[in-house]
């Protein structure tokens, strides 16, 4: 099927939830579909779950001030021993009685949650002998504080490393929990005890770069009415992300039939991940996807419409996503979700959430390690599909015509889907991708390198994955 090249470069404020110091994506190739018999497809992986199961975890954000809880007398803490926003005449160490103070205990990688003493990126100063050079690039670059007043309020509510969390989630397996890591580094001679939460911070960061094969485009305008209306001025604009379309097409553009084949011939045939951006607006929330499932086709499929001036035949899908979590603490430990599997009824099942666009309704975990989410999309067949009186097989079906319709674009729907605004609900991917190789630093820490990761802590190869890099640390 052809599909359309949206980027030659892909950058942080268009895509990857992250500031101007985020992270880059670039795009070297749209997705790949072997597959494209629909009948087959859907039959043989309707159901289906990547190998390597992406695994939940903090996407490390830039915002490093934290709002705490103080009784009368407790200490506080915070830069220099001092709550940020300490009032004038308080002298450090007092509070007064119940009152709520924000502590800053740094940013991105350099963030040191309450109980630890030290950060991921101190540990690794300290392991590589960096003298402190990349806890002191993570608090000049990747933090709220630095950024422009105009993108402060955006900054505090979702930039991070979450593009780098969903690629290191989908190619490496999740850090154990109870056997830490300790190395010693054959040229510092320093020793030093890393986490799952150490390792998965220093992977967040590591995989911050990366070309990828891509689909979609990432809308930067705040969703509104004018997703619903092609001609309004605000839809009819350029958007913002060097792709020559409007602001309409690249909201719509992860078409029905785009994401049919990408999970199909990703996770269904190859049974790996690929990441998308779950919010469907102006915020970028890149999420390893874990699974789905195609829920059984129940309506009529014999039933021809006119369309463009052909006769087409309607056939309508809902299908669940399933992704791994990044709105966890920083050192999260799964566990109900520790050995969560689409093809169990306790993790997945057909039944469509109601109402449909409640989060209470999805399939849920109690430890909120996976998130899922549902939706439905038409496709427009050449000839009647004849489906199995449970829905769950196709007996026969022609060719998918067009690029499908989601149902959440239909008006007369649109309290169904929308219960809110069209920013605070959610619904298709803005975007689809899935890493190619990484590339050596642009919005990554110059001072996190790859290469040292694996060979002395992970003590791994990176593979072909690190072709592309340039060695600068031992």
């Amino acid at each position: 099927m052809r599909t359309k090249k949206i980027f030659k470069q892909l950058t942080l404020n268009t895509l990857m939830g992250v500031s101007v110091v985020g992270g880059a994506l670039n795009a070297q190739a749209d997705f790949d579909y072997p597959g494209s018999n629909f009948k087959n497809m859907y039959n043989k992986y309707r159901v289906s779950q990547a190998k390597v199961t992406p695994w939940p975890g903090s996407y490390w954000p830039f915002d490093g001030e934290e709002k705490v809880e103080e009784a009368e007398g407790e200490p506080g803490e915070g830069t220099a021993g001092q709550a940020v926003g300490q009032s004038a005449g308080q002298s450090a160490g007092q509070t007064s009685s119940k009152k709520r103070s924000i502590i800053y205990r740094g940013a991105g990688i350099n963030h040191k949650p309450e109980g630890y003493k030290l950060s991921p990126a101190q540990k690794y100063d300290l392991f590589m002998g960096l003298n402190g050079k990349a806890a002191k690039w993570e608090e000049e670059n990747h933090n709220c504080r630095t950024v422009a007043p105009e993108l402060l309020k955006d900054c505090k509510e979702w930039y991070g490393h979450c593009n780098g969390w969903a690629g290191a989630a989908l190619f490496n397996p999740e850090p154990s929990y109870d056997k830490d890591i300790t190395a010693t580094h054959p040229w510092t001679g320093v020793t030093m005890t890393f986490t799952h939460m150490d390792i998965k911070a220093l992977l967040n960061e590591a995989w911050l770069d990366a070309w990828a094969s891509f689909e979609g485009t990432g809308v930067t305008v705040k969703a509104d009415d004018w997703v619903f209306d092609p001609n309004d001025p605000i839809a009819r604009a350029p958007a913002d992300n060097n792709s020559d379309i409007t602001n309409y097409d690249a909201y719509w553009d992860v078409s029905p039939r785009t994401l049919f084949y990408a999970l199909t011939n990703y996770v269904g045939i190859r049974k790996v991940g690929i990441a998308l951006d779950r919010f469907t607006g102006s915020e970028i929330w890149n999420q390893p996807l874990i699974a789905y499932r195609f829920l059984p086709i129940t309506g009529p499929t014999d039933v021809a419409i006119e369309k463009d001036g052909q006769k087409v035949y309607p056939i309508t899908i809902g299908v669940k996503l399933y992704w791994a979590n990044d709105e966890v603490d920083y050192d999260f430990k799964s566990k109900e979700s520790l050995k969560w599997d689409v093809t169990d009824p306790i993790f997945s099942n057909d039944r469509v959430p109601d109402p449909v666009s409640s989060p209470v309704a999805q399939d849920r975990v109690r430890d909120e390690a996976v998130i899922s989410r549902y939706i439905e999309f038409t496709l427009f067949m050449d000839r009647p599909t004849k489906v199995s009186p449970d829905g769950t097989r196709i007996l026969a079906a022609g060719r998918i015509l067009g690029d499908g319709f989601w149902a959440h674009a239909d008006p007369a729907q649109r309290a169904r889907w929308f219960p809110k605004d069209a920013e605070k609900s959610q619904t298709h991917p803005d975007f689809l991708w899935r890493p190619d190789y990484l590339t050596d630093a642009s919005f990554r820490n110059p001072w996190v390198d790859p290469l040292p990761i694996y060979k002395h802590i992970l003590k791994r190869p990176l593979g072909e994955m690190g072709s592309e890099l340039t060695p600068n640390l031992k």
